[in-house]
């Protein structure tokens, strides 16, 4: 059956034709010199090994629960470990949407530039995300990530302290992205635990990647073990 969160689809739709309008009219939706606009894809094929978790892992009987085979969204530490990520970054007044092309397992983010964590917010798979630039490098704080999501496709669980701090820094002109992921959770983690990712500049726009429940899925190389 296929599955698609219409809701999602609708927020994606919405960001990309607002933004893209602003662009046609001649509107900077960011200072030119912090501008990552584009859609961009992770060249690396290996994949990103996660770190031990102090916490019991999942039990077989609750694998079919997992976020992925259930095509919801997967957070921001696993997802962006994947092989073959494709995402678009589309900067808006105060904050950096990222779309992504799986968009049942990535949804979409937003990074809410130079403002605090909000107090009292839910906990939720993407949790609240913030960001600052640091000369040419975005950095993403993440707090408020929901403990339902895991660290990999094995079951391996973090706590509701999980705190995610992302960098991404332009090279080449802008063309290349280096990405850096370091995750701390001191209910879940001996101690903090960093991957980096690097993603390359593409001609080309997002497709609407339909995600497929099925029995006993397995999700192939793009998983992070």
């Amino acid at each position: 059956m296929k599955h698609l969160n219409m809701r999602s689809v609708a927020a994606l739709l919405t960001m990309l034709l607002l933004s893209r309008a602003a662009f046609a009219q001649g509107v900077s939706t960011s200072p030119s010199e912090h501008d990552l606009t584009g859609v961009y894809r992770s060249v690396s094929s290996e994949r990103v090994r996660p770190p031990v978790s102090r916490l019991p892992k999942a039990k077989a009987e609750e694998q079919e629960e997992d976020a992925w085979k259930l095509c919801q969204a997967v957070g921001p530490f696993r997802m962006m470990g994947m092989s073959g990520l494709k995402i678009e970054l589309v900067p808006m007044e105060g904050a950096l949407v990222m779309l992504f092309e799986d968009i049942s397992h990535g949804n979409l983010r937003v990074a809410h530039l130079n403002r605090p964590h909000r107090k009292g917010v839910p906990p939720s798979a993407q949790g609240d995300s913030v960001a600052h630039w640091e000369g040419d490098v975005l950095v993403i704080d993440t707090t408020q990530l929901g403990d339902r999501s895991w660290l990999d496709d094995q079951g391996s669980r973090h706590s509701d302290s999980l705190h995610l701090v992302e960098r991404i820094r332009p090279l080449t002109g802008g063309n290349t992205l280096e990405y850096s992921m370091r995750a701390e959770d001191p209910k879940s983690l001996a101690e903090p635990y960093t991957y980096t990712r690097y993603f390359e500049r593409v001609d080309s726009e997002i497709q609407q990647d339909v995600c497929e429940i099925e029995s006993h899925w397995d999700c192939g190389d793009v998983c992070l073990k």
